[in-house]
């Protein structure tokens, strides 16, 4: 584990934080995010002096901050289950980890969307799962499971294999490109498209991505889609929907089914429904019975509506 070690108090853009660095030594996992994070200056370390970190040769950093419900981080060679702590700590949720998360972290943005945040510090080296509460007026991250999984590196080589535009490319151009990829329809395409949707601030181009993986159809579809049911952005959401229903199966009716009991918005959660409602599985009607207690009227009879469709198909 690492020890936190204390180090001035900075700000990015206005926003405070408490920089920190790590040092190898046996803390118990448990102590380590609560050691990270401050709303406040620091105690000066031992005998009354900050450190200055610049002067750390080798440690790891870590600084996170959080500002409404965007995330703003700067981490140097931190380990990524350290820094997945320190979110964990300054945000509030519930972090459940599995497996070795060895590899080091070297980021920094600003004020990202704190789903978006998460997705981009986790990458493809594992994989992620976040739980959401009704938290009016809009909803509150409460856990994140990451799990460790050798298989998601096969997904970065395909990736890698599909040449791609830049993210840093003019809207039109990556436009394109999401078009190229999703005329090809492979699965080094399924996961370029998926690397745009991650990594793309664009919501013009990441709707478009959701759609084209929703065409295609691929099953290695269903990790991205089942994340972008976590965007902030509701058409996003919405598209994802009728995405992950055309795509099909037990793990795309789940994902749907999540979001028909966890998304704030009462109009995705009809949209969930009446997806759920034209989709033949278990898993499908087992949301749907779930969800009858719904306490939106709208979405209630939507979710009546499908169970009658279902009871009445073939």
């Amino acid at each position: 584990m690492f020890r936190p070690i204390r180090g001035r108090v900075w700000s990015r853009a206005g926003v405070p934080a408490l920089r920190v660095a790590l040092r190898p030594c046996g803390l118990a996992p448990g102590l380590l995010a609560a050691g990270l994070i401050g709303v406040a200056a620091p105690a000066p370390a031992a005998a009354g002096e900050i450190i200055n970190l610049e002067a750390e040769a080798g440690a790891a950093v870590v600084a996170v901050a959080l500002q409404g419900e965007r995330l703003t981080l700067d981490a140097r060679g931190a380990p990524l289950a350290a820094v997945l702590e320190a979110i964990a700590a300054e945000v509030g949720f519930a972090l459940v980890v599995r497996g070795d998360l060895d590899r080091s972290v070297t980021q920094s943005f600003e004020r990202l969307a704190l789903d978006r945040a998460i997705r981009r510090v986790v990458g493809r080296d594992a994989l992620l799962m976040m739980r959401y509460a009704r938290a009016p007026p809009g909803r509150q991250l409460v856990e994140v499971h990451v799990r460790a999984a050798s298989g998601t590196r096969v997904v970065r080589a395909a990736a890698a294999a599909a040449p791609a535009a830049s993210l840093d490319a003019d809207r039109p151009t990556r436009v394109g490109e999401v078009r190229r990829l999703a005329r090809r329809g492979d699965a080094s395409a399924v996961a370029g498209l998926a690397r745009h949707l991650e990594e793309d601030d664009d919501r013009v181009v990441r709707r478009l991505v959701v759609e084209s993986l929703g065409e295609i159809g691929d099953p290695r579809a269903l990790p991205a889609l089942a994340a972008a049911l976590d965007d902030d952005d509701p058409t996003l959401r919405g598209r994802a929907i009728a995405a992950l229903r055309a795509v099909g199966g037990a793990r795309a009716a789940a994902a749907i089914g999540e979001a028909l009991h966890e998304d704030p918005d009462p109009r995705i959660r009809r949209m969930a429904a009446r997806a759920l409602g034209r989709m033949d599985h278990d898993a499908a009607m087992a949301a749907l019975e779930a969800a009858q207690t719904d306490p939106n009227e709208n979405v209630r009879a939507s979710v009546e509506a499908a169970l009658t469709r279902a009871a009445d198909a073939p």
